[in-house]
C-alpha cells in the first residue's frame, strides 16, 4: 500500500521504461558508429568526410536502422503470440477449474 491509501503499481514505472528505452537506443547507436566507422573510413585524412565515405556511412547507417526496424517487428510478433497463448492457457484453465 502507498502513502496514499492505493496499491503500489505492478511492473516498473514509466521513467523506468524511459530510461531503459533510452540506454538501448544509446547502446544501439554505439553499437551502429562503431560498426560503420570501421567498415567505411580506411584513413582519417581530414576533418570532413570524403564523398565515398558519405555515402558508405549512408548506407551502412540505413542498412543498421532497417535491421533494427525488423527485429523489432518480429519481437512484438512473437510477444502477441505468447500473450495469446498464455491468455488461452489462463481461459482453459479457468474452465477446467469450473467444472
Amino acid at each position: 500500500m502507498n502513502m496514499f491509501g492505493g496499491s503500489e503499481p505492478s511492473g516498473p514505472s514509466p521513467v523506468d521504461l524511459a530510461k531503459a528505452e533510452m540506454d538501448d537506443l544509446n547502446e544501439m547507436f554505439t553499437r551502429m558508429n562503431k560498426a560503420c566507422f570501421q567498415k567505411c573510413i580506411q584513413k582519417v585524412k581530414e576533418g570532413d568526410l570524403q564523398v565515398g565515405e558519405m555515402t558508405c556511412i549512408d548506407r551502412c547507417v540505413g542498412k543498421f536502422m532497417e535491421a533494427r526496424v525488423r527485429v523489432q517487428e518480429q519481437f512484438q510478433k512473437q510477444s502477441e503470440a505468447l500473450q495469446a497463448q498464455q491468455e488461452s492457457q489462463q481461459q482453459i484453465a479457468a474452465a477446467m477449474g469450473g467444472q
